[in-house]
């Protein structure tokens, strides 16, 4: 490759879909579609492709949201915060 051009690897940001994030968390596609409406601080869409059906995200974005929610990632604290969440609303 030449000197001053980058590979579109390079230039362009990688780029996460839906199915590429329920790949990576212990969430179905309902769940991340749910986590999605229900906190404010999820990561905006950054474009849409396939006349708008497909929604894709900064993977930057979806690791850093990552960082303080271990459970997206491991479903034995997945199981533990749904549990707490069950019991601290007295429906055990």
């Amino acid at each position: 490759m030449e000197r001053g051009k980058a590979s579109a690897q390079e230039r362009c940001p990688k780029l996460l879909a839906l199915s590429d994030v329920v790949r990576r968390w212990v969430y179905s596609k309902q769940g991340v579609l749910k986590l999605m409406s229900a906190d404010e601080s999820f990561p905006g869409v950054v474009a849409t492709v396939c006349d708008g059906r497909v929604r894709l995200w900064l993977e930057a974005d979806i690791l850093a949201y990552e960082q303080d929610r271990p459970w997206l990632l491991d479903d034995g604290l997945k199981r533990r915060r749904q549990m707490v969440g069950f019991v601290l609303s007295g429906q055990e």
